[in-house]
């Protein structure tokens, strides 16, 4: 009876209420998201130095540096600045980016990886999230459904150190499909006229001997396989990851049938001329089909070439302050991959970001962020010595944020370089700016 009473009563209690908040349960969509939720939630979000790191990961996409792919560079990760990188390349349907970075110096820092696609909507660009890496291999792989330009960012936890190599490429999305051949075995391409101009080519011919090995682009089920109309003996496979369709023809001989499955690189027949190539040589028809019909398949298995540059630059000075021996070029990205160049002073001081081919990435002292060539740069070692006429005040930057150290009247310190009429000092254990 007391058991009763109690349950009415409880009862009652809850309709009496205005309003039941049931919490939800939180579902990260990412690595880095999970991270972030859980820095506000541990209530750091307000202190300073996570709301640095929050705005840093933001701002970040906002400012990417233009590269061309491939590419590759060695950069380092400062554990007291929180500090993110972003990189804004284009890409083309058929081809795949990858990216990957590797620690040189063995750190277990968490480096969140993530790409977003540049959309432009009422003539604004907002970046959406498309692909995340794994954590543990640092590794993220993403085939775009259209030509288009995509930012990767990189952004380390908070105190997270280190070097790391940077590679991102593209590959294509689909094998050769002629064995032992290459793009220069392609002799026409999409596009091109067909039957005096009345239509135009839906694929690319790769010529080779005849009985040359066919193989499949991707891995599928046949759709068709047999002989008819212009094709000749044919085969057609449906890519079910990607919805597309691959078209094979004017083969010689068929080694698959309606309802195969088959991996990519797959021998599926033979190279010849059949259908309405009989009277030309031996070679394939190679075409892949959407929702939309007839797609380019030149860039789905054509890759890209283009040599990944050499790091010759010393990888030691990632990290440091340099300067300039004489006046240097600063090549500095301007948007859509063209170059702004400016020329530096003499004893310019700047912040080596990232290594790269025979350059330096480097930061100056403004924000502004660019190349300059390796063999114009030097390391901020002590230029002259100085005497201070009054107190004088060592700051982290040259706005004078954060005040590291003070000069008393009459000491002496050492000018490594300068910013304009600011110096980058050092005295004592201090490193810093002096403003005049």
């Amino acid at each position: 009876m007391k058991a009763t009473f109690f349950m009415i009563i409880l009862v009652i209690a809850c309709f009496g209420c205005k309003e039941v908040i049931i919490p939800k349960f939180y579902h990260p969509t990412s690595a880095y998201d999970a991270y972030r939720h859980g820095l506000v939630k541990s209530g750091l979000g307000n202190s300073l130095l996570v709301k640095k790191w929050l705005e840093t990961g933001q701002n970040c996409l906002q400012d990417p540096t233009y590269v061309k792919l491939p590419y590759q560079e060695i950069l380092i990760f400062d554990e007291i600045v929180p500090a993110a990188n972003t990189y804004r390349l284009k890409t083309r349907y058929g081809q795949r980016i990858e990216a990957q970075l590797e620690s040189i110096d063995t750190s277990d820092a968490r480096i969140f990886i993530d790409l977003f696609r540049v959309w432009v909507e009422d003539s604004t660009e907002v970046n959406r999230h498309v692909a995340t890496a794994d954590t543990i291999t640092n590794t993220v792989g993403f085939e775009p459904r259209l030509d288009g330009e995509y930012i990767l960012r990189l952004h380390p936890e908070l105190f997270a150190a280190g070097r790391y190599q940077l590679v991102i490429k593209e590959v294509p999305t689909f094998t050769f499909p002629v064995a032992n051949k290459t793009e220069s075995a392609i002799l026409s391409v999409f596009g091109d006229p067909r039957d005096a101009g009345r239509r135009k080519h839906e694929g690319v011919d790769i010529f080779s001997r005849r009985h040359t090995p066919i193989i499949a682009s991707a891995s599928g089920v046949v759709r068709y396989a047999g002989e008819r109309g212009l094709g000749g003996k044919q085969a057609w496979i449906r890519d079910r990851k990607r919805d597309l369709s691959l078209y094979f023809a004017h083969l010689d001989s068929v080694y698959v049938r309606r309802g195969d499955r088959v991996q990519a690189g797959d021998t599926i027949g033979t190279n010849g001329n059949s259908g309405n190539a009989r009277t030309t040589n031996p070679h394939l028809h190679f075409g892949v089909y959407g929702d939309t019909g007839a797609i380019d398949p030149y860039h789905f298995i054509v890759p890209n070439r283009k040599p990944l540059r050499k790091i010759r630059s010393n990888i030691a000075w990632t990290g440091q302050w340099v300067r300039t021996k004489n006046k240097a070029f600063f090549d500095q990205i301007n948007g859509r991959y063209r170059t702004q160049r400016d020329l530096l002073p003499i004893h310019q001081i700047m912040k080596v970001e990232a290594a790269w081919s025979r350059s330096y990435r480097v930061e100056l002292p403004d924000g502004r962020v660019g190349y300059v060539r390796s063999g114009d740069l030097a390391l901020a070692e002590p230029l002259k010595n100085k005497k201070s006429t009054d107190t004088q005040y060592i700051t982290r930057d040259i706005a004078g944020h954060i005040v590291l150290d003070s000069i008393p009247p009459e000491s002496k310190y050492i000018v490594l370089g300068k910013h304009r009429d600011a110096e980058y000092v050092a005295f004592g254990n201090a490193q810093g700016w002096v403003s005049p």
